[in-house]
């Protein structure tokens, strides 16, 4: 395996893994490093056991053992070494007071990106080390192989995956791991192939979802209800034929609509199976957002929607 091998961040999938951590702490809350540490053992074990890690974070080893070091920057506020934009989001739902060492969930991100797989094995780590002291967990890590081997003083330097995969004996998951990452960089090449292509392709979107089966990303995901599609695809066509969304699968077999309006980012996570909606609309020039859930069973709020897009888009005409 390459050293260079590494797979790529996901952010919402990070947030929601640190979000789901805090909801099962007392108030809500713990010590920075308590959290990050049980993420970092949380990504080494799932690369061990299914040849990927839940963040896709690079792991770094530091003074203090072992962490992600992305995941670090944002709850650090971090500025120089991560986008502006992606601190707004994480500070949405997770603080880090000023001079403080304690994080607060602060609002529920969800669990629209995490697997069954991934919620199970964060449990298990809360588990066994969620009311432990957090430098007892410290300690913990402080005994991984590869921490032994590739930290340097007080500098930060990167750890290869393979080195994780040798600590736990799982030499044997190289390949999963390779094609894992193989996998990865072929789904992000066709999602940029779709964010180029015209939004006006509603029905050949849909049916390219038809073909999706379970485990499409990394192992998880399950497969999408042909009729719950054929629902969704009439629904858009008939309430956005002018403004007609972007739109991806979603882990627990729906459908996330997107739309970029000038200054405003706005998405609805639609549940084909129960027919509702979580609607999301973020002004990036003030990073004020609203949220709504939505019965997309019922005509009026699919007439909300439209409202708002259709008001939105004659501010730009």
């Amino acid at each position: 395996m390459s050293t260079e091998l590494q797979f790529n961040f996901n952010f919402d999938r990070t947030l929601q893994a640190a979000a789901y951590l805090l909801k099962l702490a007392d108030k809500r809350e713990m010590r920075y490093i308590h959290l990050i540490k049980m993420l970092y053992i949380a990504d080494r074990q799932f690369l061990a056991e299914r040849g990927y890690p839940i963040t896709g974070d690079q792991p770094v080893a530091m003074r203090l053992g072992p962490v992600l070091s992305s995941t670090l920057n944002l709850i650090k506020n971090e500025h120089r070494r991560i986008s502006r934009h992606l601190i707004n989001k994480w500070q949405r739902h997770i603080h880090t007071p000023n001079g403080s060492y304690v994080v607060q969930l602060i609002s529920d991100p969800g669990i629209s990106e995490l697997g069954r797989a991934s919620m199970s094995k964060l449990d298990d780590i809360f588990e066994k080390y969620g009311k432990s002291y957090h430098f007892d967990v410290v300690d913990v890590t402080h005994e991984f192989e590869e921490w032994l081997k590739c930290r340097q003083g007080n500098t930060s330097v990167p750890i290869p995956l393979f080195a994780i995969l040798q600590a736990q004996g799982a030499e044997n998951m190289v390949r999963s791991v390779e094609a894992q990452i193989q996998l990865q960089a072929h789904q992000k090449a066709l999602q940029e192939t779709c964010q180029q292509q015209s939004p006006l392709d509603i029905f050949v979107h849909v049916e390219s979802m038809k073909q999706i089966k379970d485990g499409w990303l990394d192992g998880e995901g399950v497969a999408l209800s042909e009729q719950g599609l054929d629902w969704v695809a009439e629904k858009l066509d008939a309430y956005f034929s002018d403004i007609v969304p972007y739109l991806y699968p979603t882990l627990n077999g729906g459908v996330r609509a997107e739309w970029s309006l000038g200054k405003l980012e706005i998405s609805l996570d639609i549940d084909i199976e129960k027919q509702s909606g979580y609607w999301h609309m973020l002004n990036i020039n003030n990073d004020t957002d609203t949220e709504e859930h939505l019965d997309l069973s019922n005509i009026d709020d699919w007439e909300w929607i439209s409202n708002i897009l259709l008001t939105e888009v004659e501010k730009y005409q």
